[in-house]
């Protein structure tokens, strides 16, 4: 079924509807797009600090099944990272692979025009993306936006593949008022990422690479920053080179005892935790803070204080010998 947006027209917005008919070309007749169609791919980088030498991080996401919970069908979201080095600093970086992360989100797309994230171990969702906005409104705190000067300065569409899409180009009333800093496409997310933050540029660089379906890329956005890792366009879409699963780690079950979060993370583990472990928690960018974390293990359990973070969605690795354990948590 086809989900229509129907401009309803009065006397005043007439004259707006004429005026700007050349540059938003029938967005009153357009196909709504899934963010969670099967098939779906994600490509993006990202960079944390003002120097060039700190590693890059290369992110694909992947629609897969569906799974039910919480009364809602969610798709489940396959998510790799691998962080790449800088060799040869300060002569400069040859990038090579390193560390590989995988997890698992879940989405769900209400076909109405708003995108959640859920978790199997709570029965809350939190709002990703809303695309039911209009010129001059702000954009909902989300959590993906928390900063509330951001709101949209334009509606346009962009070419994907054979069909136009709404473009909601974001700006910010304080520090970029005529001018968007990012751009959210329906059915695609931001430009900085899926899981970009909506914030003003700073120390954090995030470029969105490519998007994909079944196979076929069909929106890109360049120059890519890692010239030296990525020889051309063609292997863009494919930077995550995947590690022999003989070479990984055992998955094994970690419980989170009470999530969301707010001060101290419990986790519960399946065999009792030794002093050889080895803990990371990201951010949906990759940032990690696990040197800012002190982990206390007690048996098979691990305490975790993060009062200090930020709201937000965060990713909890731990290995132990041949054993790894991942979770998602919400940190309110």
């Amino acid at each position: 079924m086809a989900y229509i947006y129907l401009l309803l027209l009065n006397m005043k917005s007439w004259v707006s509807f004429v005026f700007g008919f050349c540059v938003i070309t029938c967005v009153n007749a357009q196909t709504y797009f899934n963010l969670t169609d099967p098939g779906s791919e994600w490509r993006d980088e990202n960079q944390y600090g003002i120097e060039f030498s700190n590693p890059y991080y290369l992110n694909h996401f992947s629609i897969s099944t569906d799974t039910f919970f919480n009364s809602h069908t969610y798709a489940k979201l396959n998510v790799e990272s691998q962080m790449l080095n800088c060799v040869a600093y300060p002569l400069g970086c040859n990038w090579e692979p390193s560390v590989i992360w995988t997890d698992i989100v879940y989405l769900r797309d209400d076909l109405a025009g708003k995108i959640y994230q859920g978790s199997p171990l709570s029965d809350s969702e939190w709002l990703l993306y809303d695309f039911n906005l209009e010129v001059g409104d702000t954009l909902p705190l989300t959590l993906l936006n928390y900063d509330i000067e951001n709101f949209v300065i334009s509606i346009d569409s962009v070419l994907i593949g054979s069909d136009y899409r709404r473009r909601y180009n974001i700006g910010n009333h304080i520090s970029w008022p005529t001018d968007p800093f990012v751009s959210l496409i329906e059915g695609i997310g931001g430009t900085n990422g899926l899981f970009g933050m909506i914030e003003v540029p700073f120390e954090t660089l995030v470029n969105f690479i490519c998007y994909t379906n079944n196979g076929e890329t069909t929106y890109f956005d360049e120059p890519f920053v890692i010239e030296t890792y990525i020889d051309n366009n063609d292997e863009a879409c494919d930077l995550i080179q995947l590690a022999s699963s003989a070479n990984l780690p055992d998955n094994a079950e970690l419980q989170i005892m009470g999530n969301p979060v707010t001060d101290v993370l419990n986790v519960s583990l399946n065999s009792p935790i030794t002093n050889n472990f080895v803990f990371e928690v990201y951010d949906n960018l990759g940032l990690s803070y696990a040197s800012s974390i002190t982990a206390i293990p007690n048996g098979n359990n691990l305490s975790m204080n993060l009062k200090h973070l930020p709201p937000g969605i965060y990713y909890i690795y731990i290995v132990e010998g041949n054993k790894r354990y991942n979770g998602c948590i919400i940190k309110l």
